[in-house]
């Protein structure tokens, strides 16, 4: 009995017994009626209603401390509104709007630009990955027929055609001195 006396405080909500108790009671075919629950409209206090006219706020503690121990209370003017009005319409409404519009313009390319960016950046990134392929595969083609060069030289052969042009050069310098020679 003790455990349903728990179970009793812990089921009821705001005095009222949940329906869950029509199960739990010893004698049978008893209906407890129960009522039907209201939900109260919630008003936050900290938010200006509708119709709600704004007020200033009121400072409580109108006292202030000095550092010699006493205390100095202002004087409150009671001309002060307690409402806050709207602005008057005396100022110019005519508003230049040729800077505005070009600021709007700059801005509205810069977002463009950015949405652009934003769509084309892995397109863009796979035209750039293969424009440096390409590039890559040029340098290697290079490289390579570079190598294949290297390969094929021949320190001898290189040796053997240089000295074979020294000679060339001795006779043919050797020829034109003895004609040089027979000329005089």
């Amino acid at each position: 009995m003790a455990s349903l006396l728990k179970i009793l405080r812990l089921s009821t909500f705001k005095g009222q017994i949940l329906p869950i108790f029509r199960n739990l009671t010893t004698q049978p075919n008893i209906h407890i009626k129960t009522p039907p629950l209201t939900l109260t409209s919630l008003i936050n206090p900290w938010i200006i209603q509708k119709e709600e006219k704004i007020r200033l706020p009121v400072l409580n503690n109108n006292q202030i401390n000095l550092p010699s121990g006493m205390f100095y209370i202002p004087k409150i003017d009671k001309n002060v509104q307690d409402e806050i009005d709207e602005p008057s319409k005396n100022f110019n409404d005519e508003i230049q709007a040729a800077r505005l519009i070009i600021i709007r313009r700059k801005k509205m390319r810069k977002h463009k630009l950015q949405k652009l960016r934003k769509k084309m950046r892995f397109e863009w990134a796979k035209v750039r990955q293969k424009r440096e392929l390409k590039k890559e595969k040029e340098f290697q083609a290079v490289l390579i027929q570079k190598c294949k060069e290297a390969d094929a030289f021949s320190a001898e052969s290189y040796v053997q055609s240089r000295i074979d042009k020294l000679n060339e050069l001795i006779a043919f310098d050797a020829k034109k001195m003895l004609s040089n020679r027979d000329r005089k």
